[in-house]
């Protein structure tokens, strides 16, 4: 008849191993909870309607997740980023929901970069932004664009926060990227005070009517604190 009796050893690695299992179910449970959490959350950001469904797919996903994986390229991660704000799925800083002209903001920034990844003749990657393609970015704004340091600034602040972005998502690895200094000046600020707009106001127009009626505009736009992008509002 065969010994059936266990020594201490053998008690020992059993206790060890249930309570193994036991701590492996337990954060298999712990990460339901998180994906059916940030599900939840997602929906009610999105403002659509918690469904039994949704909760449900995002659980099969996460117990079988895709084996293959599309590349994430520098680009289809803007446009993600992009895509993202206008649905409210990644907030702006103090979790506020971006606005379509904040939106449009990126998107310019982004075509600046295509803009960029043609002029230079490379593909852009994650990899390939270093200080030097930095300052290279920075030179073709400033030398070949022409445009004024707020405005280079502006492109500047929208890429460091798509670089920020990426590195949050393990993508980008750039640490320098935090040190880089955004451009600024104080703008100056050209306006016509009142008696220049009265000199406007009180130009004899009569025989030309479309200046006549440009000028109309003109200073109704002034009064009204138009900018020249309002104008295409109005019908």
């Amino acid at each position: 008849m065969p010994d059936l009796t266990i020594d201490n050893k053998h008690v020992h690695e059993m206790a060890r191993y249930e309570a193994g299992t036991k701590d492996n179910v337990n954060f298999y449970f712990s990460c339901l909870r998180s994906v059916v959490d940030k599900t939840i959350s997602d929906i009610l950001i999105s403002r659509i309607p918690v469904t039994k469904e949704l909760v449900e797919t995002a659980l099969k996903n996460y117990n079988t997740p895709a084996t293959t994986s599309e590349e994430i390229t520098f680009f289809k991660f803007i446009d993600q980023f992009i895509s993202d704000l206008e649905t409210g799925k990644r907030m702006l800083d103090g979790n506020k929901i971006a606005d379509p002209k904040t939106v449009q903001w990126y998107k310019t920034a982004k075509n600046s970069l295509a803009e960029f990844e043609e002029h230079e003749k490379i593909k852009l990657t994650f990899d390939s932004w270093t200080e030097e393609m930095w300052k290279a970015y920075v030179k073709l704004l400033t030398f070949t664009k022409k445009f004024k340091m707020n405005n280079v600034g502006f492109y500047q602040k929208q890429h460091k926060l798509f670089l920020k972005a990426a590195r949050k998502a393990t993508l980008f690895t750039g640490v320098w990227s935090d040190d880089v200094k955004v451009l600024a000046e104080n703008p100056v600020d050209v306006f016509l005070n009142k008696k220049e707009l009265e000199l406007i106001e009180n130009h004899d127009l009569s025989d030309n009517p479309r200046l006549d009626r440009v000028r109309d505009l003109f200073l109704v736009g002034c009064n009204c604190g138009f900018r020249i992008s309002d104008w295409n509002q109005v019908r």
